[in-house]
């Protein structure tokens, strides 16, 4: 392809072509995006891609996907200045643009994933509801209609429609914990009750059903830190991984032993930033060092007294490297930079500190 990079790309419901939304780059006399356009290139490499829909000023293509007959494309325009900013129905073919409703109409912040009905009549999506929680919604491709299936103060998360269009499955918090529901769907969209298919499933985003629904596909949307034991003589593992913490506590990551082994080192996410916690092997001392500043662990200090990180304000361009005293719990800048170009992107502690 061109010089730029891809936002969007969805395979067509025969799988021999996808659909890219690329944002494309001008030459070395100029500087910045120059637009985007709506590709189709073959699946399997080879045969020439071709341009549906030419990058035209700045305006943003958002490409949502295939409709069932494979002919027609979802693409949401916004910031166009030549001609009406819309939800439209994109024709393959010949890059001929039906719009649908305006993107004003729609739920506010909708997610990625969207999912067309069987019939091809309506695409389902969530988006920030009135009260600020992720809710289900509709959109009537032939009346332009906007319907909410499932509101309410659950985060509800659209995962896919099921094969003969009775129902969605979706990701929720609506229960004790985080599972995967499923919404019946009668007439003319008319929601059921909702019914619970798996519950205690964490930190997952979704990606979407199989064309039969056997299965579903997640990705795990919180990392968590393991620890385990392996046997270096004869392979395998003298104790299986497991998390530092239960799963359903916010993400922990970048994980570093101390030198004498006794203790693990890692991040957890907060909302004012990120803790440091520091955690016995295999016991029930367990020390968190609050902050309000990104931080990763990157390594200890020779005599296991103290953590050394790499730090970056969370208001302005600078970083610097910092020691984290495990006895006073204090924060020891060891240098700092500051303006726009940071010199850090990975930091790694010599063998002998």
């Amino acid at each position: 392809m061109d010089p730029g990079w891809s936002y969007n790309a969805h395979y067509s419901p025969s799988g021999d072509e996808i659909a890219v939304a690329w944002r494309e780059w001008r030459d070395e006399e100029d500087t910045g995006p120059a637009g985007m356009s709506i590709r189709i290139v073959p699946a399997a490499g080879a045969g020439e891609q071709r341009i549906v829909l030419p990058a035209e000023g700045e305006r943003w293509l958002d490409l949502r996907g295939w409709f069932p007959d494979g002919e027609h494309l979802l693409v949401v325009i916004r910031g166009n200045e030549t001609e009406e900013n819309c939800v439209c129905r994109l024709r393959v073919s010949d890059g001929t643009l039906e719009p649908i409703l305006d993107p004003t109409d729609l739920p506010r912040r909708g997610s990625p994933l969207v999912g067309f009905s069987p019939d091809g009549r309506y695409i389902a999506e969530d988006a920030l509801g009135p009260d600020g929680s992720r809710d289900l919604y509709a959109l009537d491709v032939n009346t332009a209609e906007v319907r909410p299936l499932l509101e309410g103060q659950a985060n509800d998360r659209f995962m896919g429609w099921l094969p003969d269009g009775s129902g969605l499955v979706f990701l929720s918090d609506r229960g004790a914990s985080s599972g995967i529901w499923m919404l019946p769907l009668g007439a003319d969209l008319a929601p059921g009750e909702p019914r619970l298919l798996k519950a205690d499933v964490w930190g997952a985003e979704p990606i979407g059903m199989s064309r039969d629904a056997a299965f579903y596909g997640v990705t795990v949307g919180y990392p968590q830190v393991y620890t385990g034991a392996i046997d270096v003589e004869n392979g395998g593992y003298l104790q299986p991984p497991g998390p530092v913490q239960a799963v359903s506590e916010p993400m922990s990551y970048r994980g570093e032993f101390s030198p004498d082994g006794r203790y693990v080192a890692y991040g957890v996410w907060q909302s004012g930033g990120i803790d440091i916690v520091v955690r016995a092997v295999g016991g029930d001392d367990v020390r968190e060092f609050p902050s309000d500043r990104a931080q990763n662990v990157i390594g200890w200090t020779p005599d296991s007294r103290g953590v050394l990180l790499f730090a970056e304000s969370g208001d302005g361009p600078e970083a610097w490297v910092e020691r984290l005293d495990l006895a006073t719990g204090e924060f020891e800048a060891l240098n700092r930079h500051e303006g726009a170009n940071r010199p850090y992107r990975e930091v790694q502690v010599a063998r002998d500190g």
